[in-house]
């Protein structure tokens, strides 16, 4: 951008009322670009070099009141996250209604693994675990693994007031 950066543009949009929702398409890997992109309004962030699929998924979750974050710099951010299993957190979950068996279910979502992972760790069958996912769905009102690992995500940032 030839006159302001992304996130002079971001705060110029909100300041002056704009309610559109917003997505940074960038060639910033940096992890607090994207930390300072999302706390200035914007909904989604996803790299110029992404695969069309991944813009398309990015316009559609935007559009209907979802946070995009491009999946592989999801994973990266909550793997960076040392206090991910914080009691904090933890609390903000469960008001949610979410049980603890849940919680556990969605933290690993989060750290990235898959429902054999998930079941291997917490010893359960694979079809409890899928049971698992699907009841955090609905509770946490998210469609996929990726909304729900950017929900943790989100969880993270209120607690340390991003």
């Amino acid at each position: 951008m030839p006159i302001k950066n992304g996130m002079q543009a971001i705060n110029e949009l909100k300041k002056n009322g704009c309610t559109a929702r917003i997505i940074v398409l960038t060639i910033h890997e940096d992890r607090e670009y994207l930390r300072k992109s999302m706390k200035a309004g914007a909904s989604g962030y996803i790299m110029k070099d992404a695969e069309s699929d991944h813009l398309i998924e990015a316009i559609r979750a935007v559009y209907n009141g979802e946070t995009y974050i491009h999946p592989n710099i999801t994973n990266d951010l909550i793997k960076e996250n040392n206090d991910i299993n914080s009691s904090d957190i933890i609390k903000k979950l469960e008001q949610d209604n979410l049980t603890q068996r849940e919680i556990e279910v969605l933290l690993l979502i989060a750290e990235g693994k898959n429902n054999r992972e998930i079941a291997d760790e917490l010893y359960i069958s694979d079809k409890t675990v899928k049971n698992h996912v699907s009841n955090i769905f609905k509770k946490i009102d998210v469609s996929d693994r990726t909304q729900a690992a950017v929900y943790v995500f989100r969880k993270n940032q209120e607690h340390y007031g991003i």
